[in-house]
């Protein structure tokens, strides 16, 4: 038996009869003149190379601690289906994320569309956020789904700036980290435009930019704006657009920015979820998009020049192994609306072109799990010469998920427009 880290184990405590805490990749494939593959071939494809990713072959148990079980046989039938006829990749993405996985299985499943539109078909493969984050979930795609590894990273996270030296005393180190906590901890003035009691219904949308027009905006932006800083001003953008179609007040909106603490990014070898996070305030007041952007990229160049996803990770670390009512209660803090608005993450994706099965892939889109009171989660990850954007989204609370989809496409054609 394998426990699970502190972080896996807080994963599992955002768990409610209404969040199932998934996450998901849809894979986007051409047909080709061959057309979809059967589900025998997915099926003996995905087999012949679990092994090289154990945990799809562990169990989780809660008692007597969580923890996971020596690898199982996989009844690939089960955890490799085709979806339902007729139904189009939106619908599969939302019924995949509203759904819950079988805990007497390794907690994966994949199901496989056969025509997903314009010449596509498509596999949407959903797991527990408790088994990987994002970059470990990338990693895995590698070695479960792609004919051959790809170069790498198609885009990476701005390195962050080398820690202060060790011998820096014990109480310049605990200012920092006060300091830091102080900053990402703070609530916002207003919980923004999104919130309420998360419900059981999902809407999925995607969008997606070339990296190319990204790219054209950072250097347009100057010295030290990254990709990163792009998505956000992005989302904002999107985000100002939604509020004033729905009569939303404009105040603002703190997101949450995960930030991955693995080694060495994609080709780290830890597995699980190791990611820390940063919390940046976006100015949906702001009529210009460049100041948009500019306001975006003082608030990333501030924390990341301060270190405040690792002292954050860091203290949380520490609170969980010697005070766990106080890591308790830091929990709660981190779940209240006034602490964010929503959850936008980016994970570098494949940057050299990708197959399954002798098909080229076209799309790649990334979906995570809302939480409460907190109904929107966009995620992004690049393809080649793309960026790619899920946003999921609670539809009671959230009308109009695709319109906030569309709002990142145009806000970046606005951000090129400057």
């Amino acid at each position: 038996m394998e426990a699970l880290t502190a972080d896996d184990v807080a994963i599992l405590g955002l768990e409610s009869p209404t969040i199932a805490g998934h996450t998901c990749k849809v894979v986007a494939v051409d047909s080709g003149v061959r057309g979809a593959p059967t589900i025998d071939e997915v099926r003996a494809h995905v087999a012949s190379r679990l092994n090289g990713v154990p945990r799809c072959r562990q169990c989780l148990v809660l008692q007597p601690r969580p923890a996971w079980t020596a690898p199982v046989p996989v009844d690939i039938e089960a955890h490799v289906r085709p979806a339902p006829d007729g139904e189009d990749l939106r619908g599969a993405v939302a019924r995949a994320m509203t759904g819950r996985l079988d805990r007497g299985r390794p907690l994966w499943d994949l199901e496989v569309l056969s025509s997903a539109g314009d010449g596509r078909w498509a596999l949407v493969w959903r797991v527990h956020h408790v088994m990987a984050d994002g970059m470990t979930m990338m990693r895995w795609a590698s070695d479960l789904l792609w004919d051959e590894p790809p170069v790498g990273p198609a885009t990476s996270a701005a390195p962050l700036p080398a820690k202060p030296a060790r011998f820096l005393s014990t109480v310049v180190a605990a200012a920092r980290t006060a300091g830091s906590l102080g900053r990402e901890l703070r609530p916002a003035r207003r919980p923004g435009p999104f919130g309420g009691r998360v419900g059981g219904r999902r809407q999925a949308a995607f969008a997606q930019c070339t990296l190319a027009d990204m790219r054209t905006i950072e250097r347009a932006a100057g010295r030290g704006v990254t990709i990163n800083d792009v998505v956000l001003a992005a989302v904002a953008g999107a985000m100002r657009r939604w509020c004033a179609h729905h009569g939303a007040d404009l105040d603002g909106a703190r997101v949450k920015v995960p930030v991955s603490m693995h080694a060495s990014g994609l080709e780290a070898h830890d597995g699980g979820n190791r990611d820390s996070f940063l919390f940046v305030d976006l100015p949906l007041g702001e009529p210009d998009p460049a100041a948009r952007l500019r306001a975006v990229h003082r608030e990333m160049r501030e924390r990341k020049t301060h270190h405040d996803a690792e002292a954050v990770y860091d203290a949380l670390e520490v609170l969980e192994r010697v005070a766990p009512p106080l890591a308790a209660v830091a929990g709660r803090l981190l779940k209240n609306p006034r602490e964010f608005t929503l959850n936008v993450s980016n994970v570098p994706g494949p940057r050299s072109a990708i197959s399954v099965l002798g098909h080229p892939v076209r799309n790649l889109y990334s979906f995570a799990e809302i939480a409460e009171r907190h109904p929107v989660r966009i995620a992004a990850v690049s393809l080649c010469d793309t960026m790619q954007f899920g946003v999921l989204a609670d539809p009671e609370l959230v009308p109009g998920t695709a319109t906030l989809a569309a709002g990142i496409e145009a806000s970046v054609a606005e951000l090129l427009s400057v």
